[in-house]
C-alpha cells in the first residue's frame, strides 16, 4: 500500500484526465504518468512533508465511503467596477447560484481588478490586483491581466466562465478561457459589443442605434474608464472594436440577454447576425408586490418619481423641459428626483424635490416617504432591461416610459404603464 496522501485538483483532473484511466492496475506507473502530463501542462507538484493523517474509528471500512458535501462546480463571472444594472445583475444572480455553485466575481477596473467570492449572501473580496499601466479600449489583453486570468481559473478550478461585461478588460479574454479549455457564457446589458458608448448615444447626445451618425466629435462614453487621450471613437476606432467583439462572441459557447432588444440591434449588423445558441433570459424581480403609489385622484400636486442616475442619454434634456412646462402652468405635478449624477437640475428648480442616491435595499422606503403616484422614465436610447422599471413596478408605481428597447418591450407584453415618443 501507499504511505501518503495525494490531493488532484479538478482542474489538473479534468486537464490530465483520471489517474486509474492511464494505467488501471499500475498505480505507481499512472501517478508518474499523471505527473509528466501534468508538468507539462504548467501545474505543480507540491510536497507537504508536515501534514499527517491518523486512522480513526471513523474511518470507513474497505468497500465503504463515508458521505459528505459535494464538490460545487466553480463558476467565474467577470463585469466592470462601474457599477449600475450590470452589476446588480450579476451580484444577484450569483447570490442564488451559490448554493449550487462556488461563485467568484472579478470586477474588472482601470487600474485594478478584485476577486471576490459569494458566500454567506454576501461577497467577500478574496484577491486584489493591481496593474501598472491603466486600461485603455484600443490596447489588447497583456501579460499582467492574462496572468491574472489564468491565476484565478487555476488557483480556484474554475469550471465555468461567464462574461457580463468587457470595460476594464478586453475581448482577447475570451480566448485565454478557450485555450484554457473553459466553457465561456456571454452575456449581454448594453450595446457595449456594438461600441464603446455602451447606450449608442453621439457627440450631440443623440441614439444613433449604432450607426455613426453625420460630422465629427466626441461621443457619450464612461468617464470612470475613459480617461485622457484615446482613439476616435466615431466613424474610426468603433469598426475595429466590432471586429474584436464579433471575434471574442465567436468563440463562446453560448449567449445570454435580459430582452429580445439586444439580439434584435445586434442582428442588424453583419458578424452578430451569425451568433448562435442565444438566450433570453429575464432578470429576476421581487417575490411580494407592494402597493406603495398614491391615487393622483383629487390630489394637488400630483407626484412624479423620476429615480435612477440621470443624464442626457436618460432623457435629463426632456425631463427639463416638462419641468418648465409644468412650472408655467402653476405646478399640477411635483417632481421627485431619487439616484445620483442629478446634479444637471438645480435644486428647488421648478418645483422639483431632489432626494439624492439611494441603496437598492432603500428603494421601498423611498417610495412610501414619497408617496409618488407615477414614474417617468425617458432615455433617449434603447435600454436592454431597466432596473428602474423594475423596481417601480415592485412598488406599484405605474410608469410613463419612451418608446424605445426594453422599456416598450416590457410595457407591452404585461402592462403597468405608458409609452411615449422618445426624444
Amino acid at each position: 500500500g501507499w504511505d501518503r496522501c495525494l490531493l488532484v485538483t479538478r482542474a489538473a483532473i479534468r486537464r490530465v484526465g483520471l489517474l486509474d484511466e492511464m494505467r488501471p492496475g499500475d498505480a505507481p506507473g499512472a501517478l508518474a504518468d499523471f505527473r509528466r502530463q501534468a508538468a507539462s501542462l504548467d501545474f505543480e507538484n507540491v510536497v507537504d512533508p508536515e501534514t499527517r493523517l491518523s486512522a480513526t474509528e471513523h474511518d470507513a471500512q474497505p468497500g465503504q465511503i463515508e458521505s459528505g458535501a459535494p464538490e460545487r462546480p466553480c463558476l467565474l463571472a467577470l463585469v466592470h467596477e462601474g457599477g449600475g444594472g450590470a452589476r446588480f445583475a450579476v451580484e444577484d444572480l450569483l447570490l442564488i447560484l451559490s448554493s449550487a455553485f462556488h461563485c467568484l466575481l472579478l470586477g474588472t477596473g482601470r487600474n485594478h481588478w478584485s476577486l471576490y467570492e459569494a458566500r454567506d449572501g454576501a461577497f467577500k473580496m478574496r484577491r486584489y490586483y493591481a496593474f501598472p499601466d491603466s486600461w485603455r479600449v484600443d490596447s489588447v489583453l497583456d501579460d499582467d491581466r492574462s496572468g491574472v486570468l489564468e491565476d484565478v481559473c487555476r488557483s480556484f478550478a474554475v469550471d465555468l466562465v461567464n462574461i457580463h461585461h468587457l470595460l476594464g478588460n478586453h475581448p482577447e479574454a475570451v480566448g485565454l478561457f478557450r485555450k484554457l479549455e473553459l466553457p465561456v457564457i456571454f452575456s449581454f446589458h448594453d450595446f457595449y459589443a456594438l461600441c464603446p458608448t455602451s447606450h449608442l448615444v453621439d457627440d450631440k447626445l443623440a441614439y444613433c442605434a449604432g450607426r455613426c451618425t453625420e460630422g465629427e466629435g466626441s461621443c457619450a462614453v464612461n468617464r470612470d474608464f475613459f480617461r485622457g487621450a484615446g482613439p476616435v471613437l466615431k466613424h474610426r476606432y468603433v469598426h475595429e472594436h466590432r471586429r474584436r467583439m464579433q471575434s471574442a462572441l465567436a468563440q463562446c459557447s453560448a449567449h445570454t440577454a435580459p430582452s429580445k432588444t439586444v439580439f434584435h440591434r445586434l442582428e442588424k449588423f453583419p458578424g452578430f447576425n451569425a451568433l448562435s445558441n442565444l438566450h433570453i433570459i429575464p432578470h429576476g424581480s421581487r417575490g411580494e408586490r407592494l402597493e406603495l403609489a398614491a391615487d393622483p385622484a383629487g390630489a394637488w400636486p400630483v407626484r412624479v418619481l423620476c429615480p435612477g442616475n440621470l443624464n442626457e442619454a436618460k432623457g435629463s434634456r426632456l425631463i427639463r423641459r416638462l419641468t418648465e412646462l409644468n412650472c408655467a402652468r402653476g405646478q399640477p405635478l411635483e417632481f421627485h428626483f431619487l439616484g445620483a449624477g442629478q446634479n444637471v437640475f438645480r435644486s428647488g428648480e421648478s418645483g422639483a424635490v431632489h432626494h439624492g442616491p439611494y441603496r437598492r435595499d432603500e428603494f421601498d422606503l423611498w417610495v412610501e416617504k414619497i408617496r409618488p403616484s407615477f414614474a417617468l422614465l425617458a432615455p433617449v436610447c434603447e435600454e436592454t432591461w431597466s432596473f428602474t422599471l423594475s423596481e417601480c413596478w415592485g412598488c406599484g408605481i405605474p410608469v410613463f416610459a419612451s418608446d424605445l428597447g426594453a422599456l416598450q418591450e416590457r410595457i407591452e407584453l404585461n402592462g403597468g404603464g405608458w409609452l411615449f415618443a422618445a426624444g
